[in-house]
């Protein structure tokens, strides 16, 4: 169903509960405002379509359990049982053709797919700048992106039954200051913590393969598998990426990727100051706690620059002197 004109400005007087997924017309722009709570049934989610927008418009809270400016996204069961039970709803759907989505101090948990953005990776603007969220407890990506561009900073992407960040088919996608963390422990995972790939294996016939760029810097990719990083290149389209100053799970105990030049962890074309199989010391990784504590690896290794021009992490704190990663 499409959200009416009236229906586009969600504020934070009371909740609201989602049956279906709600569309955003043409031209139209849904604005979520800070300290707004909004619960989605089975199966719903909200799709944003040709031409359209979404506007989360959280701000930083004073209260860490409160989150009282915080936007959270979660499903319509309440009872404490179902905290923290994934796949509750659907996903919040950035079509192909929506245009300027923004997303700021935002909580997405329990979906099936956190974010699905799709398409439009050529654009001159990012399709969806999102920082200062969270993403977590979900059934299969946090992010799925295909063939698509994301600007994220300051992004705690958590525990997933697939990947945490899945980039497929291509796209362009930078990533400053996000934590891409796979503790998954409600069963079997087969998928890396951050996957990249320039086409899709499970596209349909005569679907056209996508040249991919990806940067991240002051970013841990980090989880409970060995190998937490999967790269797919088709050898034809263009495969760009770089990791600075970031902290990489990838303990090839077999050494079945020592032949792969895109897993040459000495390249500084691809990897530069990158910290490998370290401990990254998370407090809590079953709560989707992934603050660092004291004994962490990547506390004051992250690139300076860099961290001057994201100043304050997700919870307020100066990060310009001695930042970690």
């Amino acid at each position: 169903f499409l959200l009416t004109d009236e229906q586009l400005d969600f504020t934070n007087e009371k909740p609201y509960v989602i049956y279906g997924y709600a569309g955003v017309a043409q031209d139209k722009i849904l604005n979520i405002a800070a300290g707004s709570r909004v619960h989605f049934h089975k199966d719903s989610g909200i799709l944003v379509g040709q031409g359209a927008s979404l506007s989360v418009i959280g701000t930083l809270s004073t209260d860490t359990l409160l989150l009282e400016n915080e936007v959270i996204f979660e499903g319509d069961r309440l009872e404490p049982e179902f905290a923290e039970v994934p796949g509750q709803w659907g996903t919040i759907w950035l079509a192909p053709g929506s245009i300027n989505n923004t997303m700021n101090y935002a909580t997405i948990r329990n979906a099936t797919v956190g974010l699905l953005v799709e398409g439009d990776f050529a654009s001159v603007s990012p399709k969806l700048s999102v920082g200062n969220s969270k993403i977590y407890n979900t059934l299969s990506a946090n992010i799925l992106a295909r063939s698509s561009s994301i600007a994220g900073e300051n992004m705690v992407l958590g525990n997933a039954g697939n990947g945490s960040l899945i980039c497929t088919n291509g796209g362009n996608y930078s990533f400053i200051h996000s934590t891409i963390a796979n503790y998954w422990s409600n069963g079997f995972r087969s998928g890396a913590a951050l996957q990249l790939s320039n086409y899709d294996a499970n596209a349909d016939i005569g679907a056209v393969d996508q040249d991919l760029t990806a940067d991240f810097i002051n970013c841990i990719v980090d989880g409970n598998t060995f190998l937490e990083l999967s790269l797919n290149s088709n050898l034809t389209n263009l495969f760009d990426f770089s990791f600075t100053n970031c902290l990489i799970k990838f303990m090839d105990t077999s050494g079945q990727f020592d032949a792969d030049p895109l897993y040459d962890f000495t390249n500084p074309a691809y990897y530069k100051n990158v910290f490998l199989n370290e401990d990254a010391g998370f407090l809590k990784t079953a709560n989707n706690d992934f603050r660092l504590g004291n004994s962490s690896s990547a506390i004051g290794k992250a690139d300076q620059a860099t961290a001057i021009s994201v100043p304050l992490d997700i919870q307020g704190t100066d990060r310009t002197f001695e930042p970690d990663i």
